[in-house]
């Protein structure tokens, strides 16, 4: 059973050093960084040494995924099968509430995690989609509405590792024009 085990492992690494060598890293004879990195990404983070290297990697591994349609269309499908709301916004939905969150200086991820609460409310009218719905929740809570007063408290919330990538994102994106 323990050599099924390692058997695994190696073929996980083998893996891993096969998408270091071929691109994923810049510099291989940091090879042992990027695999530290790939394994336990929360340590990386608070290293200050593999932050640098763990940017570049989630960089490299982005730019693949947005200039391959296949790649990002099956990556958007994984998402999408994960059950998480964030993976079911529009676009355009994501925009209005950056946008929303910009013109009213409301934190992202609070607007955000307002939109979720309204999506899965199960109170809503039956005459609005889960969208509307959490639209409404979203457009109230920045009027200082109904949902201010019940969702107050997310203002305290932590960023989530999805919105801080999410956020790494868009700032590229903004940069890069």
């Amino acid at each position: 059973m323990k050599q099924l085990e390692e058997a695994r492992q190696n073929r996980a690494m083998d893996k891993i050093n096969f998408l270091i060598t071929n691109g994923l890293g810049s510099d291989v004879s940091r090879l042992s960084y990027y695999r530290q990195i790939i394994q336990d990404p929360q340590k990386a983070i608070q290293n200050v040494v593999f932050r640098k290297y763990a940017a570049e990697l989630l960089n490299n591994l982005l730019g693949y995924v947005f200039s391959d349609s296949v790649m990002y269309n099956r990556l958007r499908q994984l998402l999408l099968s994960s059950g998480k709301h964030m993976s079911r916004m529009k676009p355009s939905a994501f925009e209005s509430i950056m946008h929303k969150a910009m013109k009213n200086d409301v934190d992202l991820e609070v607007l955000i995690e307002v939109y979720e609460r309204g999506y899965e409310d199960e109170n809503r009218p039956s005459w609005l989609s889960k969208e509307q719905h959490a639209f409404n929740r979203v457009n109230s809570f920045v009027e200082g509405g109904a949902a201010f007063e019940t969702d107050n408290d997310l203002s305290m919330v932590n960023e989530s590792k999805t919105l801080t990538t999410i956020k790494k994102v868009v700032k590229k994106v903004q940069e890069n024009g």
